[in-house]
């Protein structure tokens, strides 16, 4: 069976002076965790958090990630912390012992986590990079004050279905200082990513579920909202279909029909409405919730149709129906939801 599995990497303490101290990891790290793990949002079946541990450490948790997994796991490898470019602009991810002057050896070079991905089987694979210079991954360049590097070629490898989210640019820097919101220490970049899973605010088309490009789309707007300067980046590497990360944890409402199906359910011939059953059919057993939700609705009122056809119809549609029960969002929901992060 497929799995969903994840690994949380953050650094925020560092023994090399060079590297200054960051407080949004520990709380990256944790929050996304949670929300990952919770059944209402993430329903992930494993999510390992490493918070300030060693290059080695680290090394080791990530070949085992990638390594005995299936075509259809879905794995998502996040990072919080430095990135650091050594002279020749390559980028290593900091832990804990990272030494600025022996990176490749005491650092996670971003070669090393594109083989572990390439050897990987899963064609669902994740990498988040949550840190200043992340679009450096692209080629070897340090690029000038406020230029893209080009992420395009650092990750196309031999894998397919890879997608990657990075908090900036290469040369824009994506930690606190002026871009902390309120109390909250997580980074800017993070702060929406959980928000828009805990809120359910990044299921864009109100089918239940988040994809990744929904998550990424909801990230995005809301940092350069907040942060214009700063400009989270995406890339997709032999992409086929969206990827689910998450489901929306507000139960969801039903979404309006299309005009001409609505004005099939409403017709005064009863073969009309007998034709609209078999449309509301498909979209009960269609992929977004909104649309189910809807249809189950119509499908319920029409068991009271004047025509016993129509209305035996519907009776057998919904008699047929085998997917997740459907629950309609209440108003309070969305509000105390709301309410809660705020908070």
């Amino acid at each position: 069976m497929p799995r969903k599995l994840a690994l949380i990497v953050g650094t925020g303490e560092y023994d090399d002076t060079t590297l200054s101290l960051l407080n949004a990891p520990g709380a990256d790290v944790n929050a996304l965790a949670t929300v990952l793990r919770d059944k209402t949002a993430g329903g992930f079946d494993e999510v390992t958090p490493l918070l300030d541990q060693s290059a080695n450490t680290v090394r080791r948790e990530i070949a085992r990630f990638f390594s005995d997994k299936q075509r259809d796991d879905l794995l998502l490898l996040y990072f919080s912390g430095h990135g650091v470019l050594d002279d020749q602009g390559r980028l290593y991810l900091a832990m804990k012992d990272t030494e600025r002057n022996l990176l490749n050896a005491t650092a996670i070079p971003s070669s090393f986590i594109r083989e572990e991905m390439d050897g990987c089987f899963s064609q669902m694979q994740v990498l988040v990079l949550d840190c200043c210079h992340s679009g450096a991954f692209a080629r070897g360049t340090k690029g000038s004050a406020g230029a893209s590097v080009g992420t395009s070629s650092a990750f196309e490898g031999t894998g397919t279905g890879r997608v990657v989210l990075t908090a900036s640019d290469a040369t824009q820097y994506a930690w606190e200082g002026d871009q902390v919101i309120g109390q909250a220490e997580n980074s800017l970049f993070t702060h929406y990513l959980i928000q828009g899973l805990r809120t359910g605010e990044a299921d864009a088309n109100g089918d239940g579920q988040i994809s990744v490009n929904e998550l990424y789309d909801y990230v995005y707007e809301n940092v350069r909202s907040v942060a214009p300067n700063q400009t989270p980046g995406r890339w997709l590497y032999k992409s086929q279909g969206e990827i689910i990360i998450a489901q929306n944890p507000i139960p969801i409402g039903p979404a309006p029909l299309p005009d001409t199906l609505r004005q099939a359910i409403d017709s005064a011939f009863a073969t009309v409405r007998a034709s609209a059953v078999a449309e509301l059919e498909i979209l009960l057993n269609g992929s977004h919730g909104g649309m189910t939700l809807a249809a189950q609705e119509e499908l319920t009122k029409l068991t009271e149709d004047d025509s016993r056809q129509v209305s035996l119809l519907a009776e057998e549609t919904l008699a047929n129906y085998t997917g997740e029960p459907l629950i309609q969002a209440q108003p309070q929901d969305q509000e105390s939801l709301k309410a809660e992060s705020a908070d």
